[in-house]
């Protein structure tokens, strides 16, 4: 955007994958000992959202995930639960002269994500299987 977010003062990148982890790498801190996907998960999706939509994507800068995140990666279930929070710049999809969504915009961010996705799937997938 086209103003700061925060009272750090910070701008929006373009996309920010987050598991509450450090920026830049999505690794456990001191501060932050829970992460809510692994560092080999989130740096593959951070690859592959790149490639499908040819634009930056940030690990945790500016969001680092928040309550929902954290919450719903301590569920326990019979299979491991990984849980991202994606954040992207709305200035992508919104129109300024107009003031609306631009839908073909949208549509363009909207499948590139779900194919990051679903790509990160096969991937974590392929790992468990013989």
């Amino acid at each position: 955007g086209d103003h700061p977010l925060n009272t750090r003062h910070e701008y929006m990148p373009a996309i920010v994958i987050s598991n509450l982890g450090e920026k830049a790498t999505g690794r456990k801190t001191k501060n932050s000992p829970h992460i809510s996907m692994p560092v080999k998960y989130i740096k593959f999706l951070e690859k592959s959202i790149k490639e499908n939509l040819k634009i930056t994507t940030e690990i945790n800068d500016v969001y680092h995930g928040g309550y929902n995140t954290l919450w719903l990666s301590q569920i326990k279930t019979k299979n491991r639960l990984y849980v991202v929070q994606v954040e992207y710049n709305l200035d992508f999809i919104h129109n300024p002269i107009s003031q609306k969504v631009d839908l073909k915009a949208l549509k363009i961010m909207q499948k590139g994500l779900n194919k990051s996705l679903q790509s990160l799937y096969k991937f974590i997938t392929a790992k468990r299987l013989p």
